[in-house]
Formats: structure tokens, C-alpha cells, sequence
């Protein structure tokens, strides 16, 4: 039910309630005045009666009788009775008299009327003396009969009045409802209609009620609501090609997003145009320590250094190769570089530059822990699918992330074909992947000889092999351990990697050499399950045992990388570190930690003899080994 139809059915409902009851109060009004009426008509009459009565001339027997019979036949009664002292009725007239001489006035009176307001009786009586002496008692009632018949007749009458009341308000309310209708239908609607479908600039319909206040109201917004519709079309013409930029730019950098890349890396892949190369590289960047440098310099600098590198990097790549290669922004801390058309030697030498200049663009807020970049190259062609592309270049990421090396991590769309493809779940293929192998016992361990110790007979590298039923070729630890350290799993597959290296060393009496991740020395619980499996192993086999930490743990999470080495080497398993001259600051922690050896990495090696910087390292990082005893072994 519309508005206007509540309101005039509530006013509607007012209204009747208010005329029934004026019409019942009118009528129990007229009643109780024709009561108090036949009242004092009753006690008037007895009064008048009883005086005369008690004139001595009337106190005669028959004289009274005849005076009785007098007024009584006036019709005005309904009943007369004369009671003597002595208690006996002398004279008493009632209905069968007034019936016998048609007195009874003809009442049609409905009987419910009767019911609904009847008439109280109307009696009255008075002593007739002749002095101090009592002659009897007059009793009398007033004829009501003629008072029905005026109240039914005037009850008629005021019902009469209150329905043509009631007919005229409902003719007013039809007429009222058709009037507003049409009036709305005219001045509102209408406009509304024609501000809704016609042009801008099109004019509205004119008023045609103009002088009802409330529609001039209403108009009148309406026109100022039109008004500014014509104002703000241009603005939303123009919010509408921005917003056409905008879905497909970051807001923060000003770079194509997520979707403009992966919509056109599908285009040039899956659908390529003609003309267009079959073929290119991708290449990935991810800062490392975004969140920490959102807390240590906030992200209002963060956000303004993120442009700079990007627009330094996009401004590289116009420069090599023009505007068919972009660069856009994956999310918070993931860019990269589409390279249609180059090939691998090219893409690899420009990428390098690429990465050159990503590393001098870092932020230096923590000299022990500086801004670090993890980057990632891979090829693609025209025919294979966007997901496959992505998830191999992500699972290059996930190399380059966990190796924590600062060199790029290339995966050719040729490389390790038995390698699981993922889709765009990737995460959750190597999650049941690595999982299912943990759990099914699909793990072994690979040794090779230490190419960089003096004796590699003597002490082996010890690699993790996964064996997967639904591959054809078993995967090493440096396909599967990137997957496992961002999943969470890496504390899993380092304590599986311990306890088959502790098993290898009970059959073999060379050293072991077993690499641990950073990943797993974070794990609050993995040094508490190290220690214990290490504590159920003979002195003889622990002994044998080395575990190698990169150096970047030192320099990262120096408080959990000391926590372990000293946990391990109170069992007598000996410590180790690899790449230091990546991550000099260790040098400061050697006398601490005391590792059995210090690895250092092949680029410094092929570096020493065309850069004395090299050979200045190397002589630092020996000499200072050489002092707090310590083995300096090549990669």
C-alpha cells in the first residue's frame, strides 16, 4: 500500500471512528434528558395530585376517584393508584385502561432498540394529609411511550446525517486520491521519467501545478537535481576514461598491475597477434624486506622510493628496447619485466644490467641486514599457457628466495621437465606434493664428494633426492627445498634430511656435510626436535656430522643461528659457514660461533685475480679464519 493510501485510510478510520461516537454520545445524551424529563414529569404530577387531593371538598371518595380517572385518562401515565391509610388501594388505573381507551400511543420501536437504550422507570409517589392527619398515598408512573418514539425518531435522523457525513468524506477521499494521483503522474513522474531517459541537455516537462506548495517542492528538487545532472555529465565522462587507466595502473607506482600483465602476457602467448615476436623472456623482482622497511621508514617513503625504482627500471627498458617492453607490478613487492623478441643471451646480458642497477637503488636503513632483492628470469612462447609461464617463473622466485644469494635465478621453459607443472594453484600442487612425499617416506639421501675440501674421499655434501611416483625422474633438494621453505615445510624437510644423514653416518665412516636452511632456524620448534633427534644418536655418528649455514643467516637472524650452532655443538656436531664474503659482517660473529670452516663463494674466487677489492676480501676473510683457527675452504 502506497503512502498516500495509508494516510488517507488512517484519516478515513479517524473519521468514522469520530462520527460513531458523536452519533452514540448525541443519542445517550438525548436519552438520559427524556429520563430526567418523565422524571420530573412523574414527581410534578404526584405533587400537584397529592395537594389537591387534600382539599376537603376532595376528599370525598367519588370526587377522588374522578379527578384520578380525569388524569389518568390524559394519557400521560402509565399507571395511578390511590392506597388508603389503612393500607387497602381505592383507586388504581393501569395499562388494560389505557389499552381500553386507545391511549397507548402506537410505538414502532424496534425491540433491539429497547435493548441497546432503554428507559429507566419514572415513579412517584406523595402523602395526601388532610393536616396532621395521613389520608393515603398517591403512586403514579409517566407514560414512556411517547419518548421512545421521539428517541427512535431522532436517533433516525442523526444516523442519517452521520452516513450522508460519511458518504461525502469517502466521494472527497476517491475525488482527493484521483486528483493527487494525476497530479503526480503529471508534475512528478513525468519529469522524473524524462530525467531518466532523455539527454542531459534536454528540457523537463513544464509544471501544471503550480500552486500546490508540496509538488512545487518536490518540482522544484527535481529541477535542481536535473541541474546538476547537466553539471556533473562531463566530470563522470571524464572519471570514466580515467577509471579506464586506473583498472588497469598501480596506484602507487604508476606501472600496469596485475591484470593489464597477465591479460596481455595471455594475449601474446595464448592468442598472438600477427606480426607480433613468438617468443621473450620474463623477468622477476621481489623486494625481501618491504614490510620491514615499511615499519623502519614508513610507508609514505616506501611507496615514493618503490615509483623511483620503478620508473628507473622502466626508464632501462625503454631505452634498450623501446616501448614493446614494459614494466608493471604485480602486488606489494613483486615487479616485472615483459622482453618480447629477445633472446636468451641478449635477455640474460640485459637483465644483468637490470639487476645491477636494482642493487645500487637499495635502501641501506640496517648496515648488518641492507634491502635485499630476490630476481628471476625465465623464457616463454607463443602456444604455452600464461599459468605454466607464472608458476615456473615463480618457482625460480622461490629459489632465488631461498638460496639467499643475490644472482639471478634463470628456469628455461626446458629445464627440469620432470619438474610438476602447476596451475594457478601452484602453491597448494607442491603443498600435496612435498606433504604426501614427507608422510609415504619418498625422501633420500644423495652424497657427492666436497670438491672444496683436501680430502673429498673423506668428507661428502650430502643433497636431499624426492622420488615421486608420478614423475619419471627423482627431484633434487634445490627444486623441491624452495617450494618446502615457502610453504612453511622447510623445518620438516631439514629435520627428514637430519635424521637420513644421521642413518648414512652409522653405514659410513666418512664425514657428512648437511645444509640448513634459514627458514628452519626461524621455526620456534626446530631446535628443540633437532637437539632431541641429535641426543638419541651415538657420540661416534654425531661426531662425524657437519651442518653448513649460509652466512646470510648470521646476518639476518644472528640471535636463532647461534641459538642452533650452540644447541648442535654442545652434541658434538661441528658448525659451518658458506658464502661469508657475500655477508662480511659475519666475521664479526666468528669467535662466537666457532665453525669448523668458513666456505667462501666461486665469484670471489674467479674475482681475485682481475680485482684487487677480491683479493683484498679474501686476504681479510683468511687472515682472520687463520687467527681464531678456523678452515677457509673454496666453493
Amino acid at each position: 500500500m502506497s503512502l498516500l493510501k495509508q494516510l488517507i485510510t488512517s484519516v478515513t478510520l479517524a473519521m468514522a471512528i469520530v462520527l460513531i461516537g458523536v452519533t452514540h454520545f448525541s443519542i445517550d445524551a438525548a436519552r438520559h434528558y427524556l429520563d430526567l424529563q418523565l422524571q420530573a414529569q412523574s414527581e410534578s404530577a404526584a405533587t400537584t395530585m397529592a395537594l389537591i387531593l387534600s382539599q376537603e371538598p376532595n376528599q370525598d371518595p367519588v370526587t377522588r376517584t374522578l379527578l384520578l380517572t380525569v388524569l389518568f385518562d390524559s394519557g400521560n401515565f402509565r399507571d395511578i393508584a390511590f392506597v388508603n391509610a389503612d393500607g387497602h388501594v381505592e383507586v388504581q388505573f393501569g395499562p388494560t385502561r389505557q389499552d381500553s381507551l386507545g391511549h397507548r400511543a402506537a410505538a414502532p420501536v424496534p425491540a433491539w432498540f429497547d435493548h441497546w437504550l432503554p428507559l429507566e422507570p419514572h415513579e412517584a409517589q406523595q402523602a395526601v394529609t388532610d393536616g396532621w392527619r395521613e389520608l393515603g398515598v398517591l403512586r403514579l408512573s409517566a407514560n414512556d411511550a411517547f419518548a421512545r418514539v421521539a428517541l427512535w425518531k431522532g436517533t433516525l435522523r442523526i444516523a442519517a446525517i452521520t452516513l450522508a457525513a460519511g458518504l461525502a468524506w469517502a466521494l472527497f477521499v476517491l475525488f482527493l486520491m484521483r486528483w493527487l494521483r494525476r497530479a503526480l503522474q503529471e508534475d512528478v513522474q513525468a519529469r522524473i521519467d524524462a530525467l531518466a531517459h532523455a539527454d542531459a541537455d534536454a528540457q523537463l516537462p513544464p509544471i501544471r501545478h503550480g500552486a500546490l506548495a508540496e509538488l512545487r517542492d518536490v518540482t522544484d528538487s527535481i529541477d535542481r537535481a536535473h541541474e546538476q545532472v547537466q553539471a556533473t555529465v562531463a566530470e563522470h565522462e571524464e572519471t570514466i576514461l580515467q577509471l579506464e587507466l586506473d583498472l588497469n595502473r598501480d596506484p602507487t607506482t604508476g606501472l600496469a598491475n596485475r591484470k593489464f600483465f597477465i591479460n596481455a602476457l595471455r594475449q601474446m602467448t595464448e592468442q598472438p597477434e600477427s606480426g607480433q615476436p613468438e617468443r621473450g623472456h620474463l623477468f622477476l623482482y621481489r623486494h625481501c624486506h618491504l614490510h620491514r622497511l615499511n615499519q623502519s621508514i614508513g610507508r609514505k617513503r616506501v611507496d615514493h622510493w618503490l615509483r623511483e625504482v620503478g620508473h628507473e627500471i622502466e626508464a632501462a627498458l625503454r631505452q634498450s628496447m623501446g616501448p614493446q617492453a614494459w614494466l608493471a607490478r604485480l602486488n606489494g613487492s613483486d615487479f616485472v619485466c615483459l622482453l618480447p623478441g629477445m633472446e636468451g643471451p641478449d635477455a640474460i646480458q640485459m637483465v644483468q644490467g637490470l639487476h645491477n642497477r636494482l642493487m645500487a637503488l637499495r635502501l641501506h636503513t640496517d648496515p648488518a641486514a641492507p634491502c635485499r632483492f630476490a630476481t628471476a628470469l625465465t623464457d616463454y612462447h607463443a602456444g604455452e599457457a600464461g599459468t605454466d609461464i607464472l608458476a615456473r617463473l615463480d618457482t625460480a622466485l622461490m629459489r632465488a628466495e631461498s638460496s639467499q644469494h643475490q644472482q639471478i635465478e634463470y628456469l628455461p621453459g626446458t629445464h627440469d621437465a620432470h619438474t610438476p607443472k602447476p596451475t594457478s594453484a601452484g602453491e597448494q600442487q607442491w603443498r600435496r606434493l612435498l606433504e604426501r612425499a614427507l608422510e609415504n617416506g619418498h625422501i633420500s639421501l644423495h652424497t657427492e664428494p666436497d670438491p672444496g675440501y683436501p680430502d673429498p674421499a673423506h668428507r661428502l655434501l650430502a643433497w636431499q633426492m624426492l622420488y615421486d611416483p608420478a614423475q619419471e625422474n627423482p627431484m633434487s633438494g634445490h627444486e623441491f627445498l624452495p617450494a618446502a621453505a615457502r610453504l612453511g615445510l622447510a623445518g620438516e624437510y631439514d629435520l627428514n634430511g637430519l635424521a637420513l644423514a644421521l642413518a648414512w653416518l652409522r653405514e659410513h665412516p666418512q664425514e657428512l656435510v648437511l645444509r640448513i636452511s634459514l627458514a628452519s632456524l626461524l621455526d620456534r620448534t626446530f631446535l628443540a626436535r633437532c637437539a632431541a633427534t641429535l641426543a638419541e644418536e651415538h657420540p661416534e655418528v654425531r661426531n662425524r656430522l657437519i651442518t653448513e649455514l649460509d652466512a646470510f643467516s648470521l646476518g639476518t637472524s644472528p640471535k636463532e643461528t647461534i641459538a642452533f650452532a650452540h644447541a648442535v655443538q654442545t652434541h658434538g656436531v661441528a658448525i659451518a659457514l658458506r658464502r661469508v664474503d657475500e655477508q662480511v659482517e659475519t666475521l664479526l660473529h666468528l669467535k662466537t660461533l666457532q665453525p669448523a670452516y668458513v666456505r667462501l663463494s666461486a665469484k670471489l674466487q674467479r674475482d681475485e685475480t682481475a680485482n684487487p677489492a677480491a683479493r683484498h676480501l679474501l686476504a681479510a676473510i683468511s687472515e682472520t679464519a687463520r687467527d681464531l683457527g678456523i678452515q677457509v675452504l673454496p666453493c
